[in-house]
């Protein structure tokens, strides 16, 4: 009973959050009003957190309000912003994730906080944070303004909708500092802001570890029909998944389908027990808390992936199932319903609740032929994001003319995601000893 009434709560929750949204210009306009109001009172936080979670959503007329209200507080009145940033870094508290931080804030680095390359006579290095949940505990912990006057910043934010506190605080600075904006909307959003920060469009997915993830050698028999790589979370829509394959496993009783995940809100006993209620329990085998090395494998053997959430961030297991040349079902309207061109007739489809039993059929007899991680690595690679976050350095770096007549820096390094941080591709992170030494001298006192 616990699992079904939540389940009926989330699914209201996703229809005023998701469904229909360029109808919703009302409920912005009636937002705005509210976030006036607030702002009138100097109740900037809250103000802030209204506009950001319009925004984040996709509610018609939510961008142009942010883009108004951030520069009303941020840029025109830097003070209103200041004291946002202020307000959260002392309500900042350790969580699951961050508590050893508290406790050491040097373990943020190389795997938090990652240096791309050291810096040279007459270039900056350049340091990335990711993950959001990182970037309010960086500038709690560390000495940024010095840090910045030394190392070039990327932001790479783990969730779509950048109105948000832990990203806009750092605009209190100067220096230029770039974030990764994969979703069209967000990099419009900071671009229309003209401030310090400046949008590049990669994202995690981008940052795969392409010589795990790969093919399976040619003619493997792959046993797995349809495989979700998903921890066990409401809005990754396990239930919804259920409902809609239901009719393609009643049509094929030997269809076999993979779930990977592990406990976020919900249990393997959750969604066990949504399959059981779909009728589509038989045919599930579920796999929790393995390794990567596992995940890439259970992906070679599987026919086509899905990915069924509404929204999320920018998901890094389509990318991963590409690798290995299992294409991917993602469903139709996903975030703000972008057309994403690594979803095409070389990876995968999109597919709604009503055709995705057809979809996946056809995926399944499509997948012998199709070559979904040549074009991944064509158009997608942790290479070319690197190649890409390389050029908006230079870009900002030809516009200082200390810059212009300097010798070359040094490359990028190329870095991998993986669960809970990031690692280094082929290199090791010994290159970086003295760059890492210098930052921990700068966490402050």
């Amino acid at each position: 009973m616990r699992i079904v009434k939540a389940l009926r709560h989330s699914s209201i929750e996703e229809f005023i959050k998701y469904d229909h949204n360029s109808a919703k210009w009302p409920l912005t306009m009636i937002g705005g009003v509210v976030a006036r109001v607030l702002g009138v009172r100097r109740s900037y936080a809250r103000q802030l957190s209204i506009v950001s979670a319009m925004f984040r959503v996709g509610w018609r007329g939510s961008s142009a309000l942010a883009v108004a209200t951030v520069d009303r507080l941020y840029l025109s009145d830097s003070k209103a912003g200041e004291n946002i940033t202020e307000a959260a870094l002392a309500d900042l508290g350790p969580c699951e994730r961050t508590s050893k931080f508290f406790n050491d804030p040097k373990l943020m680095l190389d795997g938090i906080v990652t240096v791309l390359r050291n810096p040279g006579d007459a270039s900056k290095g350049v340091i990335i944070i990711n993950y959001n949940a990182y970037f309010l505990p960086f500038l709690k912990f560390y000495d940024v303004e010095k840090i910045l006057e030394r190392f070039h910043l990327i932001l790479e934010p783990s969730w779509a909708g950048l109105c948000e506190a832990d990203i806009l605080a750092f605009t209190q600075f100067k220096a230029p500092i770039l974030v990764q904006a994969y979703e069209p909307r967000d990099f419009a959003f900071i671009e229309q802001l003209r401030s310090n920060l400046i949008p590049v469009d990669v994202g995690p997915s981008w940052f795969i570890n392409h010589d795990m993830f790969h093919s399976p050698e040619a003619g493997v028999h792959r046993p797995i029909d349809l495989i979700m790589v998903a921890g066990w979370a409401r809005f990754k829509r396990h239930q919804a998944f259920f409902t809609a394959i239901a009719p393609l496993v009643k049509q094929d009783p030997n269809f076999r389908i993979a779930l990977v995940g592990y406990p976020v809100d919900l249990t393997k006993e959750d969604i066990q027990q949504m399959a059981a209620d779909a009728g589509v329990q038989q045919v599930v085998e579920f796999y929790e808390w393995v390794t990567p090395t596992e995940v890439a494998d259970l992906l070679r053997q599987s026919k086509a992936s899905v990915l069924w959430s509404k929204f999320e961030g920018n998901n890094r297991a389509i990318i991963e199932s590409m690798l290995c040349d299992t294409p991917v079902v993602m469903r139709e309207g996903h975030n703000y319903g972008v057309k994403y061109d690594f979803v095409n007739e070389h990876t995968g489809q999109f597919a709604s609740e009503n055709d995705l039993c057809d979809v996946v059929s056809g995926l399944i007899e499509r997948q012998p032929t199709m070559r979904c991680r040549n074009y991944i690595m064509e158009h997608r690679s942790a290479e070319a994001a690197t190649e890409r976050l390389a050029e908006a350095i230079d870009a900002i770096e030809l516009l200082h003319p200390q810059h212009r007549e300097s010798p070359s820096p040094s490359p990028l390094a190329v870095k991998v995601n993986e669960l809970h941080g990031m690692s280094y591709f082929r290199q090791s992170g010994v290159d970086f000893k003295e760059s890492y030494t210098w930052l921990g001298s700068h966490v402050l006192k």
